[in-house]
């Protein structure tokens, strides 16, 4: 089975645990600013097509999943320091993170005014 199958058939399972319909995942996803249809989380689910990496983050948010990489198939040791886990994010964080991914001439700036010398994520 291939990685775009098993993400699809991860994607279904977490929504229908949740008991969500497509529609409401697409107007969760609409709300925080990934504009997706109905179709194309069907389209996901069947393994035909793959999310982006900002709208699977979106939708690890609304599956209420701590460790987006264990909970999509990507095992990773405990360890290792690349493993992003995802706490809970709301509305305001999600659009400070569009704005400084938007704004990259800035990252100098912001990371002096929050004094960030290494990033290591946890």
């Amino acid at each position: 089975m291939d990685r775009k199958t098993i993400l699809g058939e991860k994607l279904r399972r977490y929504r229908k645990d949740l008991n969500y319909s497509v529609e409401e995942v697409s107007a969760r996803l609409n709300d925080m600013g990934i504009p997706i249809n109905p179709r194309t989380i069907y389209s996901w689910e069947r393994g035909n097509n793959q999310p982006t990496v900002d709208a699977l983050m979106c939708l690890a948010h609304i599956y209420k999943l701590n460790s987006v990489l264990d909970a999509f198939g990507y095992s990773v040791e405990s360890s290792d320091k690349s493993v992003f886990y995802l706490e809970s994010i709301d509305k305001e964080e999600l659009s400070l993170i569009k704005a400084f991914r938007a704004h990259p001439e800035l990252k100098d700036t912001v990371f002096k005014i929050y004094d960030i010398n290494d990033i290591d994520i946890i």
